[in-house]
C-alpha cells in the first residue's frame, strides 16, 4: 500500500506540473483548454472524494507532499521538528489556522468567477502561490500543522465532509516509531488522527477552541448552503470575466448575502430543536452540508459534463453524460446522509 501511495504522490506531482505548464502556455487538447480541463474537470471531482474518504485525499494531495517535503528528507524522517515561528504565534496557528483557512476559501472561490476561470495566468499564479506557502509552512511549522492541518482552504470542507466517511486509510507518513502514540502530535483536532489513539483525543477535550473559532466554525457550517449558491447562481446567470471594483463589490456582495441569509435559516433550525439535543444540531449539520453538495453539482456536474463531451467530441451528448453524474451524486449523498444520521460523527470535526 505504501509503495503504491508514493506511486500515485509521485504521478500528481507530475500531473501538478503538466497542468501548471499547460495553463500557463494555454494548451488546448480536443478543443478543450487545459484551464477549462483543471476548473471544469478536475476540481469538481475532489468534494465527493472528501464526502467518501478524506483520509485517502490527504494522503495524496500533491500540495501536502510538498508541505511534507522537509520532514522526509533523507535523515529527517520521522524526526520530531520544532516550529520555528515565535512560539505565540506558532500556538495562534495551531488554535486559529482554520479561520485562515476558512477566510482563504471564501476570498478564492468568489474570485474564481472574476478571474481565475477565465485567466491562465492569474491561476498559475494561484497554483504556484498556494505551492509555495504550503513548502514554506512545512518548513516553519512541524508536520502538518502549518498547512494541511491549519490554513489549507480546504481543510474546513474536508472536516465537514469527512464527519462520516466510508472508507478511513490514515496516513502512515503521520506515524511515529513510538508504541504509545500513533502521531507526532503537531496539530489540534487533526483528521488524520485515527481514534485508536485514545490518548490524543482524551487530551483534545480538555483544549477546548476558543470562542471566536467556534462562532465562525457555526457560521462556517450555516452559511454553507448560501456560499455555494451564490457562486452557482452567478456562473450561471451573471455576465463576469473582467476583474474592476464593480464587479468584485458585487460578486463578494452577493456572497455575503446569500451566506447570511443561509446562516439565519441554520441558526433558525437548530433553535427550534435545540431541546432535542446533539443528535438533533449533527442531524441538522449533515442536512445542510448534503444540500450544499448537492447544490454545488449543478455546476460541477455540467463542468465535469462539458470536459467529457469535448474530449469525445460530442457536445450534443452532454446532457446524456450529465444525468449519470448527478445521479451518482445523489445517490453517494444520500448513503452518506444515511450514515451520518446514524452513527456519530468524526471527533476531527471540530475546530
Amino acid at each position: 500500500m505504501n509503495r503504491l501511495l508514493v506511486l500515485i504522490r509521485v504521478a500528481a506531482i507530475a500531473a501538478v506540473v503538466a497542468i501548471l505548464f499547460g495553463i500557463l502556455t494555454q494548451t488546448s487538447w480536443h478543443e478543450l483548454s487545459i484551464l477549462d480541463l483543471f476548473w471544469e474537470g478536475i476540481v469538481p471531482l475532489v468534494p465527493i472524494w472528501l464526502l467518501l474518504s478524506p483520509q485517502t485525499w490527504r494522503q495524496v494531495c500533491p500540495v501536502a507532499t510538498v508541505n511534507l517535503a522537509l520532514p522526509h528528507l533523507p535523515g529527517r524522517k520521522r524526526t520530531p521538528l520544532a516550529a520555528k515561528l515565535p512560539g505565540s504565534l506558532a500556538l495562534w496557528m495551531r488554535r486559529h489556522g482554520l479561520i485562515v483557512a476558512a477566510t482563504l476559501l471564501w476570498v478564492i472561490v468568489p474570485m474564481r468567477l472574476v478571474l481565475f476561470n477565465t485567466s491562465g495566468m492569474a491561476t498559475g499564479i494561484l497554483i504556484i502561490a498556494i505551492v509555495a506557502v504550503a513548502l514554506f509552512m512545512g518548513f516553519v511549522m512541524p508536520w502538518k500543522s502549518g498547512w494541511c492541518a491549519s490554513i489549507c482552504p480546504v481543510y474546513p470542507v474536508e472536516k465537514l465532509y469527512g464527519a462520516a466517511p466510508p472508507l478511513v486509510i490514515h496516513d502512515a507518513r503521520c506515524a511515529t516509531d513510538s508504541e504509545n502514540k500513533n502521531c507526532h502530535r503537531c496539530a489540534l483536532q487533526c483528521a488524520d488522527v485515527p481514534a485508536s489513539d485514545s490518548s490524543y483525543w482524551e487530551a483534545m477535550q480538555h483544549v477546548p477552541a476558543p470562542n471566536r473559532v467556534r462562532r465562525v466554525r457555526e457560521f462556517f457550517i450555516g452559511s454553507f448552503p448560501g456560499f455555494v449558491l451564490a457562486y452557482v447562481l452567478l456562473w450561471a446567470f451573471a455576465k463576469l470575466g473582467s476583474v474592476d471594483l464593480i464587479s468584485l463589490v458585487f460578486v463578494y456582495g452577493a456572497f455575503a448575502i446569500f451566506m447570511s441569509a443561509s446562516y439565519a435559516l441554520f441558526r433558525a433550525f437548530v433553535r427550534r430543536g435545540a431541546e432535542r439535543g446533539n443528535s438533533y444540531t449533527r442531524r441538522a449539520t449533515a442536512i445542510t452540508l448534503l444540500l450544499a453538495l448537492n447544490i454545488y453539482y449543478i455546476a460541477g456536474a455540467d463542468g465535469i459534463a462539458t470536459v467529457i463531451s469535448r474530449l469525445a467530441g460530442r457536445a450534443d451528448l452532454l446532457p446524456a453524460f450529465m444525468a449519470p453524474i448527478l445521479l451518482i451524486v445523489m445517490a453517494t449523498s444520500m448513503a452518506w446522509l444515511q450514515r451520518a444520521w446514524r452513527t456519530p460523527m468524526q471527533a476531527y470535526v471540530e475546530w
